[in-house]
């Protein structure tokens, strides 16, 4: 696993950057975290035990880097109703073929996210943004997400056993982070599934995460994010 330290600005918090495509010694890592080799992994997020899945997309080094060339104006931006088990429609939706591409590809992985929730349409959005909309770590009032970021930092998460959960809602990062706790933070076209709190058993064991703050060398933040009601 390759990891990237920076500055957060939280006193005492370190952000780590995980490329999970690289050698990992799975001793080292979070023990909420379930690495995924293939999309039909993701599934194993119904352990109790695991509260963030990661699956490394391997995303064509053309398509990289026709995303990393746009000018964020020309990021596409959108919000999509679609049926679970015909998620492949969202081809015929997005007329721009870079996006289009990047929804190819991502395919068997929307399709094991579908898997995992009960409802019946996924509501999928693509967004860009230059804040940081949700800087408070938090859980999820919901089953699973799937997020993707492709521009940008990716999606902030804590090791379970470095939060103080009784501090969630109440207005301060420092009370939720425990003193020398590491930041994860996930790869750009890294897949990642949360576990929320709506799941059963869910109380208590949703992951913790924020959005991550978007810096002027950043630019802008373009990502995925899929739900299912």
């Amino acid at each position: 696993m390759h990891s990237e330290q920076h500055q957060d600005v939280y006193e005492s918090v370190t952000a780590i950057l995980c490329d999970a495509r690289g050698g990992v010694d799975n001793n080292v890592l979070p023990t909420n975290l379930l690495l995924a080799d293939s999309p039909d992994e993701l599934l194993a997020l119904r352990a109790p035990d695991k509260n963030i899945s990661i699956f490394s997309w391997a995303a064509p080094t053309e398509l990289r880097e026709a995303v990393a060339s746009r000018m964020p104006a020309d990021l596409i931006t959108g919000r999509w109703r679609v049926p679970k088990h015909a998620s492949e429609t969202l081809l015929e939706l997005v007329d721009d073929q870079v996006t289009r591409s990047i929804m190819a590809g991502l395919l068997p992985a929307i399709a094991a996210y579908s898997q995992l929730v009960h409802g019946t349409h996924l509501e999928v959005s693509l967004e860009h943004t230059r804040e940081q909309p949700c800087p408070l770590f938090h859980v999820d009032r919901l089953s699973y997400r799937l997020l993707c970021t492709f521009r940008g930092p990716g999606t902030q998460w804590l090791d379970d056993r470095f939060v103080h959960r009784r501090f969630l809602g109440k207005g301060s990062n420092q009370r939720i982070v425990r003193y020398g706790a590491n930041i994860y933070e996930v790869d750009r076209f890294d897949v990642c599934v949360l576990k929320g709190e709506s799941v059963p058993g869910g109380y208590r064991r949703g992951i913790v995460h924020r959005s991550p703050p978007v810096s002027p060398c950043d630019g802008t933040r373009w990502y995925l994010r899929i739900d299912c009601p």
